[in-house]
């Protein structure tokens, strides 16, 4: 009913694409396999962190340029393209995946809750968590930024057979990627969260060790990246169809 309030604004054409891009993820996220640890046969494992879709808790500096709503269905139309985009991964290169969320999720399928105080302690956690399973290499990416590909995903896992990290840098000064072959959470440690320091000192913790930088891709937390992100000229075009009829229809 909430969701159906907030289409109002919409038109016909997106509410399809939506409601049917939606149906296909759902479908997706009911299969989304239980690992157990005898079961494991991949050595690649993607950790995504997410947010539960709620007004006022997702894209909210965003919303402050915008609307709660426009936000909310931004970030659901983003939330729906990675259950897409990385349900077909395993199709591509051996590879599980596992969704993070900042509170339980129902709706979401199988998937697993953020633990920790800062972001830091919950991605060092969901890392941990991964490589106690068994696996050989662990990459973690959000759903802030709507470029990241399966392109991405499968060089960021062939590059660490040569590199103790690889971080995909945003152009805020965060990044969009970081996987490693080991837990080594000190990489998290005296981070200043939600800077544009962030990339610099994470490297620093680095220190001696090898790693891959790949390219930078923006971060769309407000209008101003949303507007640089819809007329650049390279991306996911697909993506960027949609969101523009959403902006279309709420005249943003």
């Amino acid at each position: 009913m909430v969701e159906m309030h907030l289409l109002r604004n919409c038109s016909e054409e997106f509410r399809e694409e939506y409601l049917k891009t939606k149906r296909l993820c759902q479908l997706s996220a009911a299969r989304f396999p239980r690992l157990l640890l005898s079961n494991i046969m991949n050595k690649n494992a993607l950790i995504i962190f997410a947010k539960r879709p709620v007004s006022g808790k997702v894209k909210t500096r965003l919303a402050n340029g915008t609307s709660e709503e426009f936000a909310l269905l931004f970030y659901k139309v983003c939330l729906d393209y990675f259950f897409s985009m990385t349900a077909g991964l395993s199709k591509q290169f051996p590879i599980d995946t596992f969704f993070y969320f900042n509170e339980q999720y129902d709706t979401a399928g199988d998937h697993k809750v953020q633990t920790g105080d800062t972001l830091g302690d919950k991605m060092g956690n969901a890392f941990k968590e991964i490589f106690e399973l068994g696996y050989d290499k662990v990459c973690i990416i959000g759903t802030d930024i709507p470029d990241i590909s399966p392109t991405i995903i499968k060089n960021a896992f062939d590059a660490l057979e040569n590199n103790d990290y690889v971080i995909g840098p945003a152009d805020d000064g965060g990044y969009y990627l970081l996987g490693m072959k080991k837990p080594e959470t000190s990489i998290f440690n005296n981070i200043s969260w939600s800077t544009s320091s962030v990339l610099t000192e994470t490297i620093q913790n680095i220190g001696k060790a090898s790693y891959r930088l790949f390219d930078i891709l923006i971060d769309i937390d407000t209008l101003e990246e949303l507007t640089k992100w819809i007329n650049c000229g390279h991306g996911n075009h697909e993506l960027k169809g949609k969101i523009r009829t959403l902006m279309k229809d709420f005249k943003v």
